[in-house]
């Protein structure tokens, strides 16, 4: 035939015609004419990414983002639309994952490889053309479990890139390794390793958001963090009290309203206690026997008799007697 086509050198076999063509036409056009429907390649070969015959034939060869202006550039003779379109196949002998141990570790059963039944989709195959240099067509087969490890690693490792190339823009070394621990559990190296990090991380992106005021921002948004946090500890303040008051409303025993109540005045001054209280007098007996005490004190009641004499005559009187029992105390 005359000529070749724009993938008889990327794929290194010459041009022909398409073996299923009875006329054998060896004719050249432009691949943006490359318009047949991909729906059943796509699910008989179980794999996503793929809209248009022209992406598939683009992605099987390793080209997986082009412009319309680069994709006039491309031509396609019959037998390489047909080998790198819908009518590509996978290999019989192989129903091994096509996923290279670079990429992820294969689960063997009995030193056999396990079976896979999915099929690698443009984004997957992009990733690893990318991490490895290998190109595994688009709908070669795949372990299901591997599938989903991929999706994590590449989600993780696409993120930590963009914020690599941000810190590069700004002379920072790169984010090389995270923490797999908990904080505490940590080495003290480590963590004042990624303390220092965050702080280079920090600075830049407070950099970027107020360069003439990184300092003044930055007291700004540890002071947000401890006005939030002061705001958590009042709402928890609001509920503890709250639930102290139904408590002390419906104590059955005039020393449980006591104790209570000494909890509550310890936390609070008396005009704050009315709100809760409504009712409650500075000469409200359990009101005085606070002020007496806080509340890791104790009350002591106890009764005592005391000997009297009136106009020659002994009189037995009993009193009942406070005693204050402070803790820590002997």
């Amino acid at each position: 035939m005359e000529g070749s086509c724009s993938f008889e050198s990327l794929v290194g076999t010459p041009c022909s015609f398409d073996r299923r063509d009875k006329h054998r036409s060896t004719e050249i056009v432009p691949l943006s004419l490359c318009n047949k429907d991909v729906t059943g390649h796509r699910s008989t070969w179980s794999f996503s990414g793929i809209e248009s015959e022209t992406d598939l034939i683009l992605a099987r060869v390793g080209i997986f983002s082009v412009t319309s202006r680069d994709l006039s550039s491309f031509n396609i003779c019959p037998f390489h639309r047909s080998e790198l379109g819908i009518g590509w196949r996978r290999n019989s002998y192989s129903n091994s994952c096509q996923v290279p141990k670079e990429i992820a570790d294969h689960i063997e059963r009995r030193g056999k490889p396990v079976k896979a039944d999915r099929g690698v989709g443009k984004n997957i195959s992009a990733y690893i053309h990318q991490q490895t240099g290998a190109l595994i067509p688009v709908g070669s087969v795949l372990m299901a479990s591997i599938l989903a490890l991929l999706f994590y690693i590449r989600g993780t490792r696409s993120s930590r890139d963009k914020l690599n190339k941000f810190l590069a823009s700004r002379d920072i070394s790169p984010v090389r390794s995270q923490l797999k621990m908990p904080w505490d559990m940590a080495s003290d190296r480590t963590q004042r390793f990624h303390i220092r990090k965050a702080k280079q991380v920090v600075d830049a992106a407070l950099g970027e958001i107020a360069p003439h005021d990184t300092e003044k921002l930055w007291i700004s948004l540890v002071q947000s963090k401890v006005a939030a946090q002061q705001t958590s500890d009042e709402a928890i303040d609001f509920k503890l009290a709250d639930a102290l008051a139904e408590c002390y409303k419906n104590a059955g025993h005039w020393g449980s309203r006591r104790q209570i109540l000494s909890i509550m005045a310890d936390k609070m001054d008396f005009e704050t206690l009315q709100n809760w209280l409504p009712g409650l007098t500075r000469y409200s007996r359990f009101y005085h026997e606070k002020i007496l005490c806080n509340a890791n004190d104790r009350l002591i009641y106890t009764k005592f008799v005391q000997m009297c004499a009136d106009k020659g005559t002994t009189k037995y009187q009993t009193f009942r007697g406070c005693f204050l029992f402070r803790s820590g105390l002997k």
